[in-house]
């Protein structure tokens, strides 16, 4: 009788290692992939960054024309 219980707390006892290790393995693969993402992450805010530098321009660009058209029509005889 003893020596079932000791069987069974053998076998629960693999069974936890087993499921740990299954977890430590995960936990590897999602910390990968949260690298990945972080990665990405940066990538895309760099990319935002210069969209956002180049909308400037534009814009600048665009506020300049426009300010030289309202300078023809005013001054146009």
């Amino acid at each position: 009788m003893e020596l079932e219980k000791f069987d069974q707390l053998i076998k629960k006892v693999d069974a936890l290692l087993v499921r740990v290790d299954e977890l430590a393995q995960i936990k590897d693969e999602l910390g990968r992939r949260l690298s990945e993402k972080e990665s990405e992450l940066a990538t895309l805010k760099e990319q935002n960054a210069a969209f956002e530098q180049e909308r400037a321009q534009v814009r600048a660009k665009v506020d300049d024309l426009l300010e030289r058209i309202d300078r023809y029509v005013t001054e146009a005889p």
